[in-house]
Formats: structure tokens, sequence, C-alpha cells
């Protein structure tokens, strides 16, 4: 019994995409890093630092739409290994919040009202 409580515990090498982290990567990734933008221009209207824009949109924005497939993608099969694998939904279901949540973060500005702030909200 001693020697199996020591034993290392099992990794499943799904953990790192299973991780919060990746789903903050995707869909930072997928709207071309819309939310780091924003935060940039939160720092300059604190007058904590004036970068202006960071060229994100300029780099990322034509690859958005693919970006937006991987990520739907990657969580499809992420469903699929928790449903085959029965890992725990609760982890998953936040991740894929996140994920799509900062994928489309752009359209949900727009929405909520994004001409009011200037219309800069790139397609």
């Amino acid at each position: 019994a001693a020697a199996a409580a020591a034993a290392p515990p099992v990794v499943d090498g799904a953990g790192w995409a299973r991780s919060n982290t990746a789903a903050v990567c995707a869909g930072l990734l997928s709207s071309s890093c819309c939310l780091l933008q924003l935060a940039l221009n939160g720092l300059a209207v604190l007058n904590v630092a004036h970068i202006g824009c960071a060229g994100f949109n300029k780099v990322l924005g034509p690859w958005r739409t693919e970006m937006r497939t991987v990520t739907l993608g990657w969580l499809g099969v992420m469903w699929g290994l928790s449903v085959r694998h029965r890992w725990p939904k609760l982890p998953l279901v936040g991740s894929t919040l996140l994920a799509v949540g900062l994928a489309w973060l752009p359209e949900l500005l727009l929405v909520l009202g994004g001409a009011q702030w200037g219309g800069g909200i790139a397609p």
C-alpha cells in the first residue's frame, strides 16, 4: 500500500489542452487579441501607458476565421475526449465559455454599442 501511495500521478497527455490557459490563447488568437488591445487602451485612459494601436488586427485579422475554426475544432475534440474518458465537465464548460467569449469579443462589443465608443472595432 505504501508503494502505491508513492507512485507518481498519471498524466493523461491532454492536461494543457484542457486548461484555461489554452482557452485564453485560443480565444485571444481567434479575436485578433481584442482583449489585449482593450487593456492597452485602458492603460492609456488611466494615463499609465500610451501605446495606441498595437497592430494585432492587422496581423491576426486576416486569419480570424481560420483561428475560430481551429478553436471550435479544438473544443469539439476536448468535448469528445471528455465524454469518452468521463472527465469532469464543469472545467470544460468554463474553458468553452472563456474561449468562445474571447473569440467573439469584437462582435459582442459591436452589438453592445461599439459605435458609441468611437466605432473603432475592426471587422
